[in-house]
């Protein structure tokens, strides 16, 4: 699940797109946090919910 986007990790100071973590978990601890770009994602399943 996507919950952050223009992410910078902090270990290695590079700048990524989108932050995600694991659902429905959610975001439990930094090292389960995975990093990524635009060009990285292959197929979206669900948009989410707008209001």
């Amino acid at each position: 699940m996507i919950y952050g986007r223009k992410q910078k990790h902090l270990e290695s100071n590079k700048e990524y797109d989108y932050i995600a973590c694991l659902y429905p978990e959610g975001n439990l601890r930094a090292d389960k946090c995975v990093f990524f770009n635009n060009e990285d994602i292959a197929e979206i399943i669900h948009r989410g919910f707008y209001g």
